[in-house]
């Protein structure tokens, strides 16, 4: 309902009383209260159901204050539109909440990589998701990240670790550093395979159980250097 300030002047109204008489017909508007047993019952007033119906709403009559009955569509315009039911909030800021769910078929990695490449980048670059806009991943894919944050951390954090106990077990910091120069290869050799069976036999994407797969080829090839 968007008020016309010209015609609703012409009747004597305003915008503001427009508004409280729809509100007062299709809401309810409260009026007063009374006690009753203790308990504060208020009393709403509130229009009939005929006009609850969309297609009704512009035959609306509105009691001027110059005691005339006037149809709302005489002093507004009525769009008929959508809008959310709620509006939910995180952290004060306005959210709208779009769930994704991948095909069984599709890891959720080439899910992620595929909404980032084909919506979040172009939206990025065509300034449509600018501040004050922003997009954060929640729920599966939110927990995918810090898992992968996660574990690339504890990587680091174990190639430290390693290298302080072979320190402590050789009783020298140059032979853990000349088994360590092991790993590099290692990596490489493994990244290299990745690419071959992406290409050969089938997309496998850089997800969590991969790294875990790094993580024990780096601890084999260790291993093997200690051996030799």
């Amino acid at each position: 309902v968007i008020p016309n300030r010209v015609y609703a002047s012409e009747v004597g109204m305003t915008s503001r009383e427009i508004g409280i008489a729809v509100n007062a017909m299709m809401d309810g508007a409260l009026v007063d209260g009374y006690q009753f047993e203790g308990e504060e019952i208020d009393l709403t007033l509130r229009g009939d159901d005929d006009w609850f119906r969309t297609q009704d709403i512009g035959q609306l009559p509105l009691f001027t204050s110059g005691g005339r009955l006037v149809p709302l569509n005489s002093v507004a315009d009525i769009v008929v539109t959508s809008g959310p039911e709620q509006i939910n909030h995180i952290e004060r800021f306005r959210a709208i909440t779009i769930r994704v769910v991948p095909p069984e078929e599709m890891p959720l990695e080439t899910a992620l990589e595929n909404i980032q490449s084909q919506i979040v980048d172009p939206l990025r670059q065509s300034g449509q998701l600018s501040p004050p806009y922003d997009l954060a991943l929640s729920g599966t894919a939110d927990d995918l990240r810090k898992t992968r944050e996660a574990l690339q951390w504890n990587f680091l954090l174990a190639v430290v670790i390693t290298y302080l106990l072979m320190a402590s077990l050789f009783e020298s910091f140059l032979y853990p550093v000349v088994i360590l120069l092991s790993v590099p290869p290692a990596m490489a050799g493994g990244i290299l395979g990745l690419a071959s069976v992406n290409a050969l036999i089938s997309l496998q994407p850089l997800d969590v159980l991969t790294m875990l797969g790094f993580v024990i080829l780096i601890g084999v090839v260790v291993n093997a250097a200690i051996l030799i």
